[in-house]
């Protein structure tokens, strides 16, 4: 997350339009701005509105994750099942083969 808050702020004031060269673009003159923190991102009053979306995705990946995991659970259990039902049905048809005598 601070990394996208560090490009934007890159983007939005690292950029000086100069007359050197094409609008957004930087010269050789320019020096990039000093990095910024993570810490001090999340505190510029643009970036407030990221934290109780971070906190709702946060939840809703582990309720998702969550799910996948009982569904896998569930899927594990019934071809388990099913492999044990055919290889009994197997064992008790192979006593029936007969010979090919063609």
């Amino acid at each position: 997350m601070a990394s996208v808050l560090h490009r934007r702020y890159e983007r939005d004031h690292g950029n000086n339009d100069s007359d050197d060269g094409e609008p957004g673009q930087r010269t050789e003159k320019e020096t990039p701005p000093p990095p910024i923190s993570p810490d001090k991102i999340l505190e510029e009053p643009a970036s407030k509105i990221w934290i109780p979306y971070l906190d709702l995705a946060d939840k809703y990946d582990k309720d998702l994750v969550h799910n996948w995991r009982d569904d896998m659970d569930s899927l594990l259990i019934f071809a388990a099942l099913f492999s044990a039902s055919v290889t009994a049905f197997v064992i008790e048809s192979y006593n029936n083969l007969v010979q090919d005598t063609g």
